[in-house]
Formats: structure tokens, sequence, C-alpha cells
């Protein structure tokens, strides 16, 4: 009995894996330098039509690097009908060079409402934000962004891994929204 219970628990392991989606990733040249969002979006996109099919539509991207744009970046893909139930993070490594996803099935409890990121009508490059940030002697170590509108693009500094400083731009025109908004936190105050 013990040995058919041992097959059966097998059997269905490797039936589960075999029927599970795979996570192919793909390797993008060593030689070449990811360094703006419009170049890993031709990466992400180009997998993702090849991959997850024509089924889904970026919804949203969310990056989170350092000053050499080394990190990874996630382009976020729903399906094309309001409330979609699931979602496939398409992530571009920049530090590796690679690219993969993870399949979320209940990304609409997180990413809800109609897809809308169209990046080909973006203005707004990221080097925007570095260029003032530098000119306004932000200090950084790492920068996070996400888009939350089809023209709202939020990024923010963080030194030591506190938020320090936050500017919304618009995507279509690269100008800036808000004001600065300074961030100390207590530990760095005292």
């Amino acid at each position: 009995m013990k040995k058919y219970m041992v097959l059966l628990v097998l059997s269905l392991s490797f039936f589960l894996n075999a029927c599970s989606p795979q996570k192919p990733t793909e390797q993008i040249d060593k030689n070449i330098k990811i360094s703006t969002i419009r170049q890993a979006y031709a990466y992400a996109d180009n997998y993702a039509k090849r991959n997850l099919g024509d089924k889904y539509v970026l919804y949203r991207i969310e990056g989170k690097h350092d000053k050499d744009f080394k990190g990874e970046i996630k382009f976020i893909y729903t399906k094309r009908v309001k409330h979609s139930p699931d979602g496939y993070f398409v992530i571009v490594d920049t530090v590796n060079n690679e690219i993969t996803y993870d399949y979320w099935p209940d990304a609409h409890s997180v990413y809800v409402g109609n897809p809308h990121i169209q990046i080909e009508n973006w203005d707004f490059n990221l080097e925007t934000a570095l260029t003032e940030a530098s000119e306004l002697g932000i200090d950084y170590d790492e920068i996070r962004w996400d888009t939350f509108f089809e023209d709202r693009i939020a990024v923010s500094f963080y030194k030591n891994g506190a938020e320090i400083e936050h500017i919304i731009y618009n995507t279509f025109t690269s100008e800036r929204i808000t004001d600065r908004q300074v961030y100390i936190p207590d530990y760095i105050k005292n």
C-alpha cells in the first residue's frame, strides 16, 4: 500500500510540475548596457508578446535601482479586460542582463482598473529626474519609481534605505508636477 501511495504522490508531483507555467529566463547580450526605461520596455514587450501572447497589456511599471541603473524594472501586464483576475510581472534585471516573469493569480487585489500605460507616447526619460536630482544636490544611493496614471510617474530617492525625496513628473511632457517633498527620517534629524 505504501508503495502505491509513494507512486501516486510522485505521479501527482510530476503532473503538477508539467502543468505549471514555465518561466523562461532569457539572457540579454552582456555587451548591452540597459540605461533607460524605454530600452528596458523594448525587451520586456518583445518578451511578453512571445511568452504571454496578445491577451495581456501593459498596466504599470515599477523600478528600483542604483545610480548606474543597476537593479530591476517590473513591467506589470494584466488581461485586456476590466478587473482582470491575474497578471504577470515581466522583470528586466539590469544587473545580470536577463529577463523573466512571475505569474500572479490574484493581481486584481492590488492592480485594479483599466490598463493604461502607452510608453511609446512618453517624452519622460528617467535621466530627467537624475539630472534634476544632481542640480538640486539630492544625495541618494537608490532610486525607486512607479507609474500610477498613464501620465504620471512618481520618482523617490533613497539614502541608506530611507526615502529622502519624492517628485512626480508628467510622462508626456517631462514637466515636474509636484514641488520637492523632502523627507527627513527621525534617525537623521537626531
